[in-house]
């Protein structure tokens, strides 16, 4: 089971951000849209999502997206979140 980063947990990574000057964060969809903006509010730092295809939303099911669909996504945000060329 997982858990959520306290409030000084938050405030470590925001710091550590800031001081390594990161641009991409990797999350999964597990994560709470409120913590995510306020990572980037306080950092400028952009948000890329890792699919894990555990929260898939009714949207996306009757879109039939496909497990192959989330990969690809995945390693777009990787190539990018990793600036690879």
């Amino acid at each position: 089971q997982s858990q959520e980063p306290s409030p000084k947990d938050i405030l470590e990574m925001i710091k550590q951000i800031k001081e390594k000057n990161i641009k991409y964060i990797f999350t999964e969809e597990a994560l709470p849209p409120d913590m995510a903006d306020l990572i980037v509010q306080q950092t400028g730092a952009q948000i890329l999502m890792l699919y894990t295809i555990e929260h898939v939303t009714k949207e996306e099911f009757d879109e039939q997206i496909s497990y192959q669909d989330f990969m690809y996504k995945n390693l777009e945000n990787l190539v990018k979140g990793l600036e690879c060329k």
